[in-house]
């Protein structure tokens, strides 16, 4: 293990307020073989200056002329540029725990019985407010997630659960998702999720149910944000809520049609049951996301089940 290449991979964009923290627990690893590769998103702050001048760190800076393009399109430009047998996604604004490096790279290999499977290795997370003080022990019991059962139907092609800040994986895996992919990057919803797909139906997926990281919330998060300061009816009826199921909806479209492109251009085989349903959420139309919501997903959000009602009634389609 100790003779393998391990790439962590950060995407940073004005980071700076809570950078400091995230990169003494990477110094801090029981496992230390391993390189940091970091793409800024374009920071205007002391984000990349931080970076360069911090000690006992084995850094690199990937730089390239595509300017801003939000994070999963930072991390999987880094993805597609970086050679190694690990891969780690790292956020700037966590606290990794000590011996989450180890903890992964230690499943995957136990995993990994047989030579070229792809392995996917993700866990809970430990919910913190912006000065590190716990406010839940358990990011999928907050967010009402059960990920064992998730990966048991086909609810993956319509919402994620595998967290990137968490995940790590083998070079099989990447090749895998990264294979074929042509620069598309502005088709893919997130990162993680991208190559959660992959994993369940090519590979393996192993969900830990321990914590390995201290996730960060505060009003900057770019997703994943635990904070809820209103009421659940306030919740519900507010506006904006609905555009983001509606946004929601058409980036699993572009994403699943970039999904079903690849898997047949790749002559990968997908049993016929789901092909379907990927041909189904390829669509685009509120009633296939609909079928499909109800099917896997059904009562367990609450504020999404009745988003998902509204939109569809806001958002008709139907191909």
């Amino acid at each position: 293990m100790k003779n393998k290449r391990v790439a962590v991979l950060m995407s940073t964009y004005n980071g700076s307020v809570f950078l400091e923290e995230q990169l003494r627990s990477l110094v801090e690893q029981t496992y230390s073989n391993f390189t940091v590769y970091v793409r800024d998103d374009g920071s205007s702050d002391e984000t990349l200056n931080m970076i360069a001048s911090y000690d006992g760190l084995d850094v690199e800076v990937i730089s390239d002329d595509a300017g801003n393009v939000g994070p999963a399109s930072s991390f999987l430009r880094l993805l597609t540029a970086i050679q190694a047998d690990y891969y780690l996604f790292c956020d700037q604004d966590d606290v990794w725990f000590n011996d989450k490096i180890e903890k992964a790279i230690l499943c995957i290999d136990s995993l990994t019985c047989q030579k070229g499977t792809p392995v996917l290795y993700h866990s809970d997370l430990t919910l913190v407010d912006s000065k590190l003080n716990i406010i839940g022990d358990s990011f999928h019991k907050f967010d009402n997630v059960k990920p064992d059962e998730f990966f048991q139907n086909n609810s993956l092609l319509i919402q994620n659960c595998v967290v990137g800040c968490t995940s790590a994986f083998n070079r099989e895996l990447r090749d895998l998702a990264i294979n074929n992919l042509q620069g598309r990057y502005d088709c893919i919803a997130m990162h993680d999720w991208w190559l959660a797909l992959f994993a369940r139906y090519f590979g393996t997926i192993v969900y830990d149910d321990c914590s390995t990281i201290y996730y960060r919330q505060h009003q900057s998060n770019v997703s994943g944000s635990a904070i809820r300061s209103k009421g659940l009816l306030f919740r519900v009826f507010k506006l904006s809520s609905y555009g983001k199921v509606l946004n929601m909806i058409a980036k699993s479209e572009k994403q699943m049609r970039l999904f079903l492109s690849i898997v047949k251009d790749s002559r990968l085989k997908l049993p016929s049951s789901v092909f379907l349903q990927v041909e189904m959420a390829a669509r685009g139309s509120a009633l296939s996301y609909l079928s499909l919501y109800f099917h896997h997903v059904r009562f367990s959000n609450v504020k999404l089940t009745f988003s998902v009602l509204v939109c569809c009634l806001l958002y008709w389609r139907i191909f």
